[in-house]
């Protein structure tokens, strides 16, 4: 085992070594961030079933998803779901339907949270464009006229 004194992460290597054919992609040096945001609002007498899905903003191809953040109130004794993204037309990209949230369960309580690092989507870049899903796992309870906000932040260019 060597102990080690200073190393070069991937891309300050490439910076280093001034390579032209090792440039650092845009999405991880200096990118432009954009959000992208949606959200649903139940109608007064309506629930989820555990085949109910939202679908929501497109991760557009060559984006790096950084960040997300999702909220909604409490809804009742129960509604889990889960947050990722259907597969792309091609199929470059497989469905993913936990990759950005898992087991978001607001029948606890309200829910403010950012995504976590251990997810799939965490600081992926995606090879062609999807469609971001909140997939319902568990039925709701009382989530009439609440509202789920979701936002993406990404990296294109």
């Amino acid at each position: 085992m060597a102990t080690l004194t200073t190393v070069y992460g991937a891309n300050a290597t490439k910076r280093e070594n001034q390579e032209p054919t090792a440039k650092i992609p845009a999405n991880e040096n200096y990118g432009r961030v954009r959000v992208l945001y949606d959200s649903y609002t139940v109608d007064t007498s309506d629930e989820f079933g555990t085949s109910g899905i939202i679908k929501c903003m497109k991760i557009p191809k060559g984006a790096r998803l950084l960040d997300a953040a999702v909220v909604c109130p409490a809804v009742g004794a129960t509604g889990i779901f889960d947050i990722g993204w259907a597969a792309g037309a091609t199929a470059t990209e497989a469905a993913v339907g936990d990759g950005i949230f898992d087991g978001i369960d607001p029948g606890a309580a309200a829910v403010d949270a950012r995504m976590l690092g251990t997810v799939g989507g965490w600081n992926k870049t995606f090879n062609e464009e999807v469609e971001v899903q909140i997939d319902c796992t568990e039925a709701t309870a009382d989530m009439g006229t609440l509202t789920i906000k979701l936002m993406l932040f990404i990296a294109v260019d």
